[in-house]
Formats: structure tokens, sequence, C-alpha cells
């Protein structure tokens, strides 16, 4: 149906094209950070730079700074953000509770890697998400790169994408979060990875932390079932 209306429609000069819910999911969250006056976002999780390039085509202007731990994802991240000058990516790191050396687990499909072990309930959902190496990788804190790139917390975005290892991000930014103005968070309705911490306790931190639920979207979902597994979570300061 779709397509049909699509080439009707070219007919008289108007093209149509799919909206994905990545591009929505954008467009939405532009509009936080225009309402709560974010001018930097903090990318924590970056992998090959698509969710940078979501902000930019939908109309992000500030400052972006990435963060990846895979060697062959962060390649693609600094080339991705290449020819912008406003877009700096952090050399190769885990984004944690503290600073030093870690090893990360390497997925099929990249974007489920992750420093913590992974359950059998996030492999029977989606195959692919099986690790298949690892590697060793520094290992950063928010806190401790502020000063680095001159960083205004009252000011900052932060999203994080970490694969079950969201908690420890937020505990390697306990001073960051006193100022911030919001936070998206990858969250988890079950386990799938082992020991991580779910959504309603990311939620209870965060309330406590003088946060409230703004949205939440983009489910990463059981095909087999239809339960959704994750979520994202959007946080702005009450």
């Amino acid at each position: 149906m779709f397509e049909f209306a699509k080439s009707a429609l070219a007919h008289l000069g108007i093209d149509v094209r799919r909206v994905s819910s990545a591009t929505r999911f954008a467009k939405r969250l532009n509009l936080v950070l225009e309402h709560i006056g974010s001018d930097c976002v903090l990318d924590v999780g970056a992998n090959r730079g698509q969710f940078a390039l979501d902000l930019r085509r939908n109309g992000f202007e500030g400052k972006i700074i990435s963060f990846e731990p895979l060697t062959d994802a962060h390649q693609m991240l600094e080339k991705a953000a290449k020819s912008d000058p406003d877009w700096i990516v952090h050399p190769r790191a885990v984004v944690g509770e503290d600073c030093g050396e870690t090893m990360i687990n390497i997925s099929e499909n990249s974007v489920s890697s992750s420093v913590m072990g992974m359950t059998k309930a996030h492999t029977g959902a989606h195959a692919a998400s099986q690790y298949i190496g690892s590697e060793c990788v520094e290992k950063t804190t928010i806190d401790s790169v502020v000063d680095v790139y001159k960083i205004d917390a009252t000011s900052t975005f932060i999203k994080v994408d970490t694969q079950g290892y969201e908690w420890q991000v937020l505990d390697g930014a306990s001073e960051f979060l006193q100022q911030c103005p919001g936070l998206l968070l990858e969250s988890s309705l079950i386990e799938l990875y082992e020991g991580q911490r779910l959504w309603l306790e990311i939620v209870g931190r965060m309330k406590s932390l003088g946060f409230q639920v703004w949205s939440v979207d983009r489910g990463f979902f059981d095909p087999r079932n239809g339960r959704t597994l994750q979520c994202d979570l959007v946080f702005v300061r009450e």
C-alpha cells in the first residue's frame, strides 16, 4: 500500500519517504534539548555515530562529544565525525565508575557489546548479539573529562547506551549529575546482562537526584513473543 501511494504521488511531483522510528525519536529529542537549553551532548556508547548523526540530521547544532570503546566502531566513528568541527571523538575508552583498564566483550552485531556478561534472555531474543571476542580498553569517567573538554554541566545533556553498564556510568558522574539538565538512559526491563540494574532501580535513582521521566521510547523486543526487553528513558530535571 505504501509503495502504491508513493508511486501515485510521484506522478504529481510529490516525494514520499518513510520516517524511521530513529528519525522520529531524534526529532522529539531535539525538542527536549531545546526545552532544557542544552548546547552540548555527551554521547556515551556512540558505536559508529548513529545517534549523533540522527541529532545532526534533525537540527541539533551544538557540541557533541562521543565515547566508544570498540576498536572497529571507534574507527568508523572518527570517520563519521571528521568533517564536523563541533563533533569531538574521545580516544577509545569505556565510560564507567572509575579510571583504569577493563575488558569489553565484543558482540557479533557490535551494538550489543558490553563490559558485562550476557544472559540467555538476550541471545535467545537476538542470536547475533552473542559474544565473539573481547579486547582490553582504557576506562574513564564523566567527572574526569569535564575539565578536559571544558564542559558546562548546566547546559549539557548526556546519552548513555552502554548495554547494562549504565549504573556504573552514573557512579562515575556524581558531580556532573548535580548540575546537568537531562539524560537519556537505555534501560532493561529484564536482566539482559549479568548483574545489571533494571529500569525501576534506574528510575528510582534518577528521581532521588531530582529528575522526572520525560519520555519513554525505542524498545528492543523479543520477536518470539513481543515482550519489550529494553527501552530508552529520557529524564529531565524537575
